[in-house]
């Protein structure tokens, strides 16, 4: 008999553990326990950019800007000199279209280093983000000159194409900070291969002729070494004895003869 009771009890339980799952509970195998669920709407990832000025970088992490939807943003700014977080100063966050737009300020950063402001879009089209950093030191402007407002998540997943980036290594800035590590914007500049190292300078061996003298004389030279000449210029003046081209016995000759003849 008391079998028959602790059973009829427990069916009883059960019975009411039921009603009270269907009338107040989320069941994802009702209708309308997943029309609750894609009130969530479909997940879309990130958009994160890095922006460089002469003394700060800012590296930006937040969900694409949906109408009607709040979107926080986590702006990490970095001084370059030192490559340590900011630790003062106040952020304004703006999206603009044409001479309208909205704004949200930030008095102060919320750890070292990263400001969370937020934004709710009222319109879809295309805006500028800017981002204004005021410090001490003075005030200080980033740019991202085209973002999207869209119409829902929806839209927002079908525009943003999955990217896949391989084995990338995730290093957030709170480790940075924490480490000798620094980042520089990518510049197209020239680029020079060198090798240091010792060297003697010689000329080429075709470049230069060794001339040997059976006898004695002068080298009269009349250009300079690294003096530019041209093609037939007169480059020094070989004046010996001993060898029948010698160019001052000839000119005696030459002299003597010419007296005769007169």
């Amino acid at each position: 008999m008391k079998t028959i009771i602790y059973t009829s009890t427990l069916l009883i339980i059960t019975l009411f553990v039921a009603c009270v799952t269907d009338k107040g509970g989320h069941s994802h195998d009702s209708a309308e326990g997943h029309a609750a669920h894609d009130e969530h709407g479909p997940e879309v990832e990130p958009l994160n950019f890095t922006l460089f000025s002469n003394e700060y970088e800012l590296f930006v992490e937040f969900p694409s800007l949906t109408v009607g939807q709040t979107s926080k943003f986590a702006a990490h700014f970095t001084q370059l000199n030192t490559y340590k977080p900011v630790s003062e100063g106040e952020l304004t966050v703006s999206i603009i279209k044409g001479d309208k737009g909205i704004r949200h300020r930030i008095d102060a950063p919320s750890s070292p280093g990263i400001f969370r402001p937020a934004l709710q879009p009222k319109e879809t089209g295309t805006y500028k983000l800017i981002f204004e950093l005021n410090v001490s030191t003075g005030k200080v402007i980033f740019e991202i000159p085209e973002i999207q407002v869209y119409a829902n998540a929806n839209e927002a997943v079908a525009s943003l194409a999955e990217e896949d980036n391989g084995d990338e290594i995730t290093f957030l800035k709170e480790q940075a900070w924490k480490t000798d590590f620094a980042t520089q914007e990518v510049t197209l500049k020239p680029f020079y291969s060198v090798i240091h190292t010792s060297a003697k300078v010689s000329g080429q061996p075709q470049s230069s002729v060794a001339v040997n003298t059976p006898a004695d004389g002068q080298v009269n030279l009349f250009a300079l070494i690294g003096q530019s000449v041209r093609k037939g210029e007169l480059l020094a003046l070989v004046t010996g004895s001993g060898f029948e081209n010698n160019i001052s016995t000839k000119l005696k000759e030459s002299k003597i003869a010419f007296e005769k003849s007169k």
